[in-house]
Order: structure tokens, then sequence, then C-alpha cells
């Protein structure tokens, strides 16, 4: 079947056989249960429900889109007006994409199949992950995003602004990264290993709980020439197994910052403890007294903190 446009107020429904050439949507509702390989949205609804489909979304409107049965989606929100607003549910069994681009906002759901999701840079994106392991990547202002999977490991990136990084008790390991123009708030109930990796060089505040099902929960504090200067709260560094390193932004050398006092906080008070790093980045740990915090130095030369 083939349809050159499906304009506003229309519908169009293949139910087998897919459609064959490019479909543009225009105000209408498309409906696949075969496949389409090519979709253009200018604004409207999609549903599909087999093969393999890309989906472009252009010009100014909004659009919603639902994959389910074992259709594989890929969406580019290559949206011009920051009003403009994608939503996306995926109920497939199979991994679907979706590009946020350089304006609007994305609400997208994951399930049992994962997601690879990507906010636009408009901010205030809503990125949710259901039973499948997730890839979420906040790129403005007022992001939320949230991991549930215990599948494997979930990733959820924040890289500009304020964000809200989340993972819910039904998940395993996570990976949390803070990018140098981001911060916000981290928070992880997960129970296998919370890996935070922190390279915030302005000045505002991220606040992180790690989880206190963990087995570990790791703090990799980045420092060099383009990160350093963050200012973190960590809330229950007390929790067994937690540990800060203070590495460059390859993941696997010592960072520029050394140690310049531990304190007491005086911010959160004498029971909690304030360190203070040569690159003036800041690392509360609420409710950790000074003489409970110890240093070390690991064999290549990366300098470590724990309680």
């Amino acid at each position: 079947a083939y349809a050159t446009s499906v304009e506003s107020g229309g519908t169009l429904d293949v139910l087998s056989g897919g459609v064959a050439e490019a479909t543009s949507i225009n105000g209408g509702s498309l409906v696949v249960s075969g496949s389409a390989p090519s979709i253009t949205m200018f604004n409207g609804s999609a549903s599909i429900a087999g093969g393999a489909t890309t989906v472009t979304v252009v010009n100014q409107g909004n659009a919603t889109i639902t994959a389910a049965g074992n259709a594989t989606v890929g969406i580019d929100f290559l949206q011009t007006s920051p009003g403009a607003k994608l939503d996306f549910i995926n109920n497939s069994n199979s991994v679907a994409t979706v590009f946020g681009g350089s304006a609007g906002s994305v609400t997208a759901f994951g399930g049992a199949g994962g997601v690879y999701l990507q906010g636009g840079m408009n901010g205030n994106s809503l990125l949710v992950g259901g039973a499948g392991v997730v890839t979420l990547i906040g790129s403005g202002v007022g992001d939320t995003l949230q991991a549930n999977s215990g599948a494997g490991q979930n990733d959820l990136f924040a890289l500009a602004g304020n964000e809200t990084l989340t993972a819910s008790s039904a998940t395993g390991s996570n990976l949390f990264a803070v990018d140098a123009n981001a911060y916000g708030l981290v928070s992880t109930a997960g129970s296998g290993t919370q890996s935070f990796f922190l390279e915030q060089n302005n000045s505002e505040t991220t606040t992180i709980t790690g989880s206190a099902a963990a087995r570990f929960n790791i703090y990799n504090v980045f420092g060099d020439p383009t990160a350093g200067g963050g200012n973190y709260f960590i809330t229950n560094f007390a929790n067994p197994g937690s540990i800060i390193y203070l590495k460059d932004n390859s993941d696997n050398a010592p960072g520029d910052a050394t140690v310049s006092s531990i304190t007491a906080d005086p911010t959160l008070g004498a029971g909690s403890t304030l360190i203070t790093l040569s690159d003036n980045t800041k690392l509360h740990l609420l409710g950790l007294p000074t003489g409970s915090v110890y240093q070390g130095m690991s064999p290549n030369g990366i300098i470590y903190l724990y309680s």
C-alpha cells in the first residue's frame, strides 16, 4: 500500500503488507500493522505495530507516536519551534530510538523492548523507562529522567542545566553522568553497582542520594582543564560500599585536583563533612563526621576517599 499524505482529520489503516513507500502525515492519523519504512510527520499521530520504521517529525507541529508488537521505531524530532512536543510510548518488544533535536520537548515512555531516548534541547522533557534497559539523555533545563529496569545496566545522562535523574528500586546497576554544563538532583534505589560520573564545572548545586540497597556507590569526580569546581551534596555517603575517586576525564588516570581540606561542614553542621579540592570542587557529606572520612591512593595515583 502507498499513501502520499494523510491530511488533517483523515485516517489511514494499513492492516497488512505495510507501507511500501514514504508516507507523510499532516494532521491525520496513520495505523500500520505491517511495515512502514519511512514516515514524515508534520503533525498528527501514528501507531506502528510491525516492521522497522523511521519517523521524521518536521516543521512546527506536535506528534503522537505509539509502537507495539515487534515494531522497531526510530524517531528524529526535527522541530524548529520551542513549543513543539513529541509524545511517544514504546509498547513494542523491540528497542526504540528517539532523538529530541534542537527545539521542542519530548515525553516518552519505554516498554519491555527498552529505549534510547534523548530529550529536546528546549528542555522540560520527561523520559521514563519501562521493563527494558534504557539509555536516557537529558538535553535541557527541566528534564526528568527515570529508569525502572532490572534487566541490565541503565545509563542516564544530564547534559545541560537543572535536571533530575532517578532510578527506582526495581533497577539493578545504574550509571549517572552529570556533564560540565549540568547540575540538579540524582537519586537511586537500585540494588547493583551505582556509578556516578561528575564533571560539573559551575557553582550550582547537585544533590546526590546513593542507594542504601546497592552493593557499591561509586562517585567519580573529574578534575581536568574542562571539568571541576562543582558543588555536590551527597546525602548518604555513610552507606557501606561508598567511595569517591578523583580522576581525569579519561576515567583511568588521576585528576588535576587534590584534597585541600577535610573539615566540619559549615552548611550542614558539625556532624557532616566538607571536602574541598584544589580546583574549588566542594563535596558535602551529610551525616558523616570528619573523623569517619579516610583518604587513600590507588597504584596508578588516583586519590580516593571512603568512610
